[in-house]
């Protein structure tokens, strides 16, 4: 089984909650910077954290993330923000998880409604033999310090959602905390956090547990509190759809209707219930043009075959409706930047 989201370089377009800036400006205030002069020096408009639905460029986050790393002097500030990961900052998400009848139900509420948080969730569940690896996919064309503290802010997180199943300290379900990047100075803040289990320089960003553990029934499960949250979270889904921009609703359709089957900006028109006209009309007032939003869509679709479904370069241009390889290098270097070779080398 694998489940994945976006890759790195597709980003860029995606957008962050404000649920997730609250929880990093509780974390630098706890390092003890007064919350005033860390919003101004992030420039950030303290209204805009007080509307849960509010949505900020990742890029955006990144710099706001530099700001707290540099306000904060704490080169652990990741770790901390991670051990804060499900203290309302998922809000429905976080109690439908919590109350979930296994692990695996849980992880597939997270990708289920993880666009109430984000578009891009850069997770993925592989399962091999008797183990099971959670990945967090690494932004590899950010600075190394920023990289580091996504990456520690997100695999405490999982690492919180894994033990509140497994109930156990050390978590006994768990086998390994793995990073890609070197151990830092303050590695001996990771041996506290995750009870001397993480190594560094792994293939990998995430965690190995043990696969029985995702379907072990959970001592919080509670399914008629999590069929209302199902409900609740849906209904907020489908109005967050409804209302995000043409060109993220444009993409995901794209997506969906993925190659070789490809939707033209007609039918992409009708499916949205407005006219071309219309459509093109409102990507470009978001700055989009619907052939730039192709190229991300086929890219996505592209690098999840390669990357998700382990497909040979032959085969994934197979599944992309080419008739040769080379057509598809040539079409997955022009959406991407990149070739499909040094992509799978990359990772």
């Amino acid at each position: 089984m694998s489940q994945a989201s976006d890759s790195p370089a597709d980003t860029d377009q995606s957008t962050i909650s404000s649920r997730i800036l609250n929880q990093l400006v509780a974390t630098v205030e706890r390092a003890g910077v007064a919350r005033e002069d860390f919003l101004r020096n992030a420039r950030v408009e303290p209204a805009w954290l007080e509307t849960p639905d509010q949505r900020m460029k990742q890029a955006e986050v990144i710099r706001i993330a530099e700001s707290a790393m540099e306000l904060s002097n704490d080169p652990a500030l990741g770790l901390h923000c991670g051990q804060r990961s499900w203290e309302g900052t998922f809000d429905v998400i976080s109690h439908l998880l919590a109350h979930a009848s296994s692990f695996r139900d849980a992880f597939d509420s997270l990708f289920r409604f993880s666009e109430l948080v984000t578009e891009d969730l850069p997770l993925q569940l592989v399962e091999t033999g008797e183990e099971a690896e959670l990945h967090h996919r690494d932004r590899d064309d950010l600075p190394l310090a920023v990289r580091r503290m996504i990456a520690e802010w997100a695999t405490v997180g999982l690492y919180r959602l894994v033990k509140h199943f497994d109930g156990t300290t050390p978590v006994s379900g768990i086998r390994r905390v793995c990073f890609r990047h070197p151990a830092p100075e303050h590695h001996a803040e990771y041996c506290r956090v995750f009870h001397g289990m993480a190594c560094f320089e792994q293939p990998f960003t995430g965690l190995i547990l043990s696969r029985s553990l995702l379907d072990a029934p959970s001592p919080w499960r509670d399914e008629e509190l999590c069929s209302t949250l199902s409900g609740l979270a849906a209904r907020r889904l489908s109005r967050w759809r409804n209302n995000a921009p043409y060109s993220l609703r444009v993409r995901e359709l794209l997506v969906e209707r993925r190659a070789p089957h490809r939707v033209g900006m007609q039918e992409a028109a009708k499916e949205l219930g407005i006219s071309v006209r219309s459509l093109h009309r409102r990507l470009s007032e978001e700055g989009r043009t619907f052939t730039e939003l192709s190229h991300e869509a086929s890219g996505h679709v592209a690098k999840q075959l390669l990357l998700d479904r382990r497909l040979t370069i032959k085969e994934a241009a197979h599944e992309m409706g080419f008739s040769t390889a080379s057509a598809f290098h040539r079409a997955f270097r022009r959406w991407t930047g990149t070739r499909p070779g040094m992509l799978q080398r990359n990772h």
